[in-house]
């Protein structure tokens, strides 16, 4: 499915208006790539969740090979791959309850395991485990995190006002949200 010189050409339709139909028409009789408008990780969600079986992409190589050889390729993959597999649909959208667990051994404090449950894009449950010492035990914590959203601006809200090294020796606030996102 390509509008190829779609930008210089009025009226043309965009490959993500007719992908749908293309789609329902031909079924799984045939393979679906996308050429056009593809030039992020959310493009590339987007065609296939419209029902591309792969997209093609062009110009920004090009761009990148020209800006950065090789290298630049690179990281244009990557920005790609990140983008590509951190939308919000993906992860969270229209997916069923999912439980992440996020693990990290800290210097002077143990190894902390957090079970991070997720319903409907939002925090649910979490539950901390581990060999952590801890002045206080980590369940009012948990209990914090619950309605935010899964990301960094979610468990930095959670986490506001809150001294962390009293339920995670020595751990500061910024330490544990590092954890939570990256484990």
């Amino acid at each position: 499915v390509s509008n190829h010189g779609g930008r210089v050409l009025p009226g043309s339709a965009a490959t993500a208006d007719v992908l749908p139909e293309i789609a329902d028409a031909v079924g799984d009789r045939v393979k679906i790539l996308v050429d056009g408008g593809i030039r992020s990780g959310t493009d590339i969600f987007r065609a296939l969740a419209l029902g591309a079986d792969a997209v093609m992409i062009c110009r920004p190589f090009l761009i990148s090979y020209y800006g950065g050889g090789t290298e630049g390729i690179v990281t244009y993959v990557e920005k790609l791959r990140a983008e590509r597999y951190a939308t919000w649909e993906w992860n969270y959208g229209k997916s069923p309850a999912c439980t992440m667990l996020r693990r990290s051994r800290v210097d002077g404090c143990g190894l902390i395991e957090a079970y991070i449950t997720v319903e409907h894009g939002l925090v649910s449950a979490v539950t901390f485990k581990g060999d952590f010492f801890s002045a206080e035990e980590p369940e009012a914590l948990a209990a914090r995190f619950v309605g935010h959203t899964p990301d960094r601006a979610g468990y930095t809200a959670a986490l506001d006002g809150v001294e962390t090294a009293r339920y995670f020796a020595g751990l500061q606030a910024d330490e544990l949200i590092d954890i939570l996102c990256e484990g």
